[in-house]
């Protein structure tokens, strides 16, 4: 009897131990696809913003049909879900870059390009 209960104790610890590793990644996994979806989302947010930079007239402080001149406000560049800046920005569109934080160690950005209308967004990864 000795010999059994050693036996399902051993394998009992086995299980659990893979229970546990299962676990785990599927807990890294969803962290990493809960970033994603917040700086996709801070991304719209300071979107938004330059859209309403861009509707502005330049009297009332905005673009006036641009967004030349627009900047993230120091509030937004940096959140605890990423960091934001501007890649590329002309009259008609803003090219927003959203960066998650180095020390997560995640391989891909979220680029959104913004016009008067639409705020379209992508993750795009590196090698």
């Amino acid at each position: 009897m000795g010999t059994q209960q050693l036996l399902l104790v051993v394998l009992g610890i086995f299980v659990v131990s893979v229970a546990i590793a299962l676990a785990s990644g599927l807990f890294g996994t969803h962290a990493e696809e809960a970033a994603k979806d917040n700086i996709a989302s801070e991304c719209v947010t300071i979107g938004q913003l330059a859209q309403q930079y861009y509707a502005k007239e330049r009297e009332m402080g905005g673009g006036s049909k641009s967004f030349v001149g627009w900047e993230i406000s120091s509030h937004l560049d940096s959140t605890s879900s990423g960091i934001y800046t501007i890649s590329a920005r002309n009259n008609t569109q803003l090219i927003l870059v959203g960066k998650p934080h180095p020390s997560k160690g995640y391989n891909w950005i979220v680029q959104s390009v913004i016009t008067k209308n639409n705020i379209l967004s992508n993750i795009l990864y590196s090698n």
